[in-house]
């Protein structure tokens, strides 16, 4: 493990089975009306295929195929976390369906692009459930569309429909996990934050601003933080805001100076790649040395290219000070099962992005960890459906889903989930950067801004 210094980062392949498909276009009005009609009318879907579970009688399988549905940012400012995601999770699944599948079955993803906007994910999701009769939710992106989700869950509980392992630690889906309807990969962002708080006053530093986005995500990160520090007997010193979409092309000149009025000595990021790259690079050439500490929603592989490259083009060191915490270990760690797993398939496994993101817009990741929990929430899948058996619904997955004891996916312990613990993962991990990429640290060495 390393400490950061503030003043210093012959098998065959197999391409796509399903084509991710772009949410079509639809007026504001019209969409408004859809929404609420599929809000209060009961679900429809054709007779052949319905998945309803009679009493005291076995449920059929939703498919031959399992089929599982994604809606997720393949446009817009969480594009690079979204396209992380699926080529983690599809090199698990393409790994598993070359060696004969779950019980003979092949697993497919279908895919949806929601733009990282909650209208588009509602219609999504109704689609995925009515139409591509997915066995269940699974592996998808973002808070303030995830939130506008949860209604649907309860609209579809009499078919069964499962949310499984969104990336977002929105604390709306943490209240509701006791609904039944959503089991979580990753702890909370509140969980992160209270933990990046306690890490802070650790290494010395008390005085604490916050960059956040100014919607239900960024405001939900900036009362973690806040309550943190009261329960502490502190205050947050400063903060500033910048509106949902702005990536780092955006200027955050306004939020570096209303973070430094307050005199910090670290900061915090509630925020995504783009924008918390973009707060930095104002940050560092105003010629603050602050240490920022951002959140596992910054994919930090996307923020080593954005900081490496800017940093050679402007001969400036702009990944000094810098921290992540992330909710999955460290992906190169060379002795963790999972993580050489995950290797072995990225390397092995030909995952390119989804066809309607442009190439010379993103590049992905060969590994990231986002990518690492998307494989690692694809391997926990499918490993409840080999447990599960050959005859799976979303019946059965939602009866048996807390009772199937522990699950090894190649992490330092098991995954159990029961009727009392909804969430997968508990513990939270730190990463810095130096010149080479990532490296995982255990102690904070933060140094002193001269």
């Amino acid at each position: 493990m390393r400490t950061i210094q503030a003043s210093d980062s012959n098998s065959p392949r197999t391409k796509y089975d399903h084509a991710p498909r772009k949410t079509p276009w639809l007026p504001p009005i019209l969409l408004l009306l859809v929404q609420v009609l599929f809000l209060l009318a009961p679900a429809q879907g054709s007779a052949q295929g319905q998945d309803h579970a009679l009493p005291n009688q076995p449920s059929k399988p939703v498919q031959e195929e399992i089929k599982l549905g994604m809606t997720a940012g393949f446009s817009g400012p969480i594009r690079e976390i979204s396209v992380d995601l699926y080529h983690g999770a599809m090199a698990c699944f393409q790994r598993i369906n070359r060696q004969g599948g779950v019980h003979g079955r092949n697993i497919s993803l279908v895919v949806l692009d929601d733009a990282y906007t909650p209208g588009p994910a509602m219609a999504n999701v109704v689609h995925l459930v009515e139409e591509d009769r997915v066995l269940c939710l699974f592996n998808c992106v973002g808070s303030p569309t995830l939130t506008r989700v949860l209604p649907l869950l309860t609209h579809y509980s009499q078919e069964h429909v499962l949310l499984l392992f969104p990336f977002s630690g929105a604390e709306p889906l943490y209240a509701s996990i006791h609904s039944g309807s959503i089991y979580l990969f990753r702890p909370s962002y509140d969980r992160e934050l209270r933990d990046v708080i306690d890490r802070l006053l650790q290494a010395g530093r008390t005085r604490i601003s916050v960059l956040y986005q100014a919607d239900a995500f960024g405001r939900s990160g900036w009362q973690s933080v806040k309550t943190a520090l009261k329960e502490r007997g502190l205050a947050m010193v400063s903060d500033g805001a910048y509106a949902r979409g702005a990536t780092f092309e955006s200027s955050f000149l306004s939020q570096v100076e209303t973070v430094l009025a307050g005199k910090p000595d670290a900061v915090v990021n509630v925020a995504t790649a783009g924008s918390a790259s973009g707060f930095i690079r104002d940050l560092r050439r105003s010629g603050s040395c602050l240490p920022v500490v951002s959140i596992s929603s910054v994919n930090a592989q996307e923020q080593y290219r954005i900081l490496s490259t800017l940093s050679a083009r402007d001969d400036r060191d702009y990944l000094v000070g810098l921290v992540n915490s992330q909710t999955v270990p460290f992906f190169n760690d060379p002795d963790l099962a999972a993580a050489i797993e995950y290797r072995a398939a990225m390397a092995e496994e030909t995952v390119g992005p989804p066809p309607f993101l442009a190439t010379q817009d993103y590049t992905p990741h060969d590994m990231s960890p986002t990518g690492f929990e998307g494989f690692l929430a694809a391997k926990l899948m499918a490993t409840i459906l080999e447990k599960l058996g050959p005859e799976v619904s979303r019946a059965t997955l939602t009866s048996r889903i807390a009772d199937l004891g522990p699950l090894d996916i190649g992490l330092a312990r098991p995954v159990h989930f029961t009727t009392m613990n909804r969430i997968a993962l508990h513990d939270i991990h730190y990463i810095a950067f130096d010149a080479d990429g990532l490296i995982p640290i255990d102690d904070w060495n933060l140094g002193h801004c001269p």
